[in-house]
């Protein structure tokens, strides 16, 4: 289901997009090379660790990198790879709450929210889970049953509570 929860976050970035009319075949078109980029790299794991190995590391693409002899470290590119990515999910996430939080409410700006909702973020991510070990079972005990309600149960109610909603007229009439 964590691939499908991003459908959420796309929701929220989409409209904000300057050329419209180009939407569907940007979006597929990354789609595409993204998908094409992963199979490559998994298809290259796989040639140079072999299935057993490259199944039981955590980053394979990592110990890949350091069996290759280059003139610098490959830790460090790879942390600052890890820094950037983290660092543009984080910011696409809160964009996309906030942005939803301001539409639920009917703020007309929803820039007010970005600083405590990042606060926020920061101190539920250092309260919620002290460890790896943690981490990993609430993710895979505890969070299918929070998709469940956010997948199932929160558009349903959305979708009850547009239709019961009362249409505002057009000013034209």
């Amino acid at each position: 289901m964590v691939p499908f929860s991003k459908i959420f976050l796309f929701l929220t970035v989409f409209p904000s997009l300057n050329n419209q009319k180009k939407l569907v075949k940007s979006s597929s078109i990354a789609v595409f090379v993204v998908g094409l980029t992963l199979f490559l790299v998994v298809c290259r794991n796989l040639m140079v660790l072999g299935a057993d190995m490259a199944s039981r590391e955590v980053y394979p693409s990592f110990v890949v990198f350091k069996l290759t002899p280059l003139p610098f470290s490959v830790e460090a590119l790879f942390d600052v790879n890890v820094a950037l990515t983290i660092v543009i999910k984080i910011s696409l996430c809160l964009y996309g709450a906030c942005r939803s939080i301001a539409e639920v409410f009917g703020l007309k700006e929803y820039r007010r929210l970005i600083i405590p909702a990042a606060v926020a973020a920061a101190v539920l991510s250092c309260l919620l889970q002290k460890s790896a070990m943690e981490k990993m079972f609430v993710a895979s005990k505890i969070v299918p049953a929070l998709y469940l309600g956010l997948f199932v149960a929160f558009p349903l109610l959305i979708l009850l509570i547009s239709v019961c909603k009362p249409r505002k007229p057009a000013n034209g009439s």
